[in-house]
């Protein structure tokens, strides 16, 4: 973008000539002075870009699509109440990677998160695919999740409580839990839906199935 700015001011000049002896003129003389000043912004999508809404009580929608590119999380995304959606090959949360978002949903051709790497939020709610491990931990209240499927490993982890809404699923090869100091169940109380052992990309392997860990109650029931 280009920004523009033009300034004018009007000087105004009194003079005093003397031709010979016998008369005086005094002639006024208006002088325009002008200055220009461009200023010109641009941003590099390959540099870090900081990303927030506010303005509007019903949040944003934030879409960020890579492609057949990775998606790197290397700051905080804000959009507190609006719905954020990422997609691409890879999706790698990085150092200080944090999205706070109303609801989240990603989708990975490869992996959206690792095990040792979850992409950290805040999200109210979860849902998203990947073909290879799906990891998310959500940092400070309950993680409701929709339909997650990966083809290894879902990890998902939450630091009060995970919930689930009726009639979604969570489908991998195998699938962790870690509800921390909540339960695991379903929004209406129900048993928290799970579709585990589906067979990886790989294979079935020793390492399929379910693990699970809460303070509070669990109540999982396995619909494959």
């Amino acid at each position: 973008t280009t920004d523009s700015h033009y300034d004018t001011h009007v000087k105004d000049k009194r003079l005093l000539y003397t031709l010979g002896l016998a008369k005086k003129y005094i002639v006024n003389m208006t002088e325009t002075l002008g200055k220009k000043t461009i200023r010109q912004f641009s941003v590099k999508a390959d540099n870090p870009v900081g990303i927030s809404f506010f303005g509007n009580k019903e949040g944003g929608q934030l879409d960020v699509q890579g492609g057949a590119g990775d998606v790197i999380i290397a700051g905080t995304v804000h959009n507190g109440k609006g719905s954020t959606n990422l997609s691409g090959k890879n999706l790698i949360q990085g150092q200080n990677g944090f999205i706070d978002a109303k609801s989240l949903n990603l989708t990975a051709t490869e992996h959206a998160g690792t095990k040792e790497g979850a992409i950290r939020t805040n999200a109210g709610t979860l849902s998203g695919t990947a073909g290879g491990n799906f990891a998310v931990s959500a940092e400070k209240g309950i993680l409701i999740t929709g339909n997650i499927e990966a083809g290894a490993t879902v990890t998902l982890t939450a630091a009060e409580g995970l919930s689930q809404k009726e009639g979604t699923l969570v489908e991998g090869h195998r699938i962790e839990l870690d509800a921390g100091s909540g339960a695991i169940t379903t929004d209406a109380g129900g048993a928290f839906a799970i579709a585990a052992g589906k067979p990886s990309r790989e294979g079935r392997d020793p390492s399929y199935g379910l693990k699970a860990a809460a303070r509070g109650n669990i109540d999982i029931v396995n619909r494959t």
